[in-house]
């Protein structure tokens, strides 16, 4: 079998890079903090969530990159990056999703002492066992 198309007819819904923006970016104000705060974690939940749709009806690149773009307002957060890595290796992008795990696994290193979750490591290998090629998936 050959490998899936990059893309589909699905598309992320129009407008979505407002999620991208930062709430007041350009306001100093103490008072407008925590509704910044409370911004970002919707802005991040929504991209995920869309990331994670996109994702399942198979329009990679656009999953992986709304999937970045959650991970670029919640830094530490796992599960964008978890869909950022299923994006690569469903579109046979291995030694990428590999390279977002290491970046990843880095950052949480150095900023934080910590290490991700086994679930990516798992997620990697289990691709890496799996029969079939990664277009035929």
């Amino acid at each position: 079998m050959g490998r899936r198309p990059r893309t589909s007819p699905c598309q992320p819904p129009s407008g979505w890079q407002a999620l991208r923006r930062q709430l007041l970016a350009d306001i100093d104000i103490v008072c407008a903090e925590p509704k910044r705060v409370e911004w970002d974690v919707q802005r991040g939940r929504a991209l995920e969530a869309m990331a994670e749709v996109l994702l399942q009806q198979g329009t990679y690149l656009n999953a992986a990159d709304i999937a970045d773009a959650a991970a670029e307002v919640q830094v530490f957060r796992e599960a964008p990056r978890r869909v950022a890595i299923a994006a690569c290796l469903r579109d046979g992008e291995i030694p990428k999703a590999h390279m977002r795990f290491r970046y990843y696994e880095v950052l949480l290193g150095q900023e934080l002492g910590v290490s991700p979750s086994p679930v990516i490591p798992s997620v990697l290998k289990a691709w890496a066992l799996a029969p079939c090629q990664a277009g035929a998936r």
